[in-house]
């Protein structure tokens, strides 16, 4: 993943977290208002530091598997990962012990 890509994936993670800790949220408050409705929130809260539901993020190659570290419950990670140094269509098929991450 690009170096812009994954500051955009980050930047996305990070304001959905935003969104998440905010009580409920604006565009719902006057339907709310008008019909008696609850405020809207995620049922399960173990993702974004307990205010939302758990995240998944997956892919391949060094930058998307950090980034899954720091944020996500949930990690989805391919059976090929990008060869370092190579063209971006380069890929290799790895078993968990031959992945450089593993």
């Amino acid at each position: 993943m690009s170096g812009a890509r994954a500051e955009r994936m980050t930047g996305l993670i990070d304001e959905i977290g935003r969104i998440f800790g905010e009580d409920g949220y604006e565009q719902h408050k006057p339907v709310a208002d008008s019909f008696g409705l609850a405020e809207m929130a995620p049922v399960q809260r173990t993702g974004f530091g307990g205010s939302g539901p758990p995240l998944l993020v997956g892919g391949t190659g060094d930058t998307v598997l950090r980034t899954a570290a720091r944020h996500a419950g949930i990690v989805g990670i391919a059976e090929t990962y990008q060869v370092k140094g190579t063209a971006r269509a380069v890929l290799a098929v790895g078993t968990w012990g031959a992945l450089p991450y593993g």
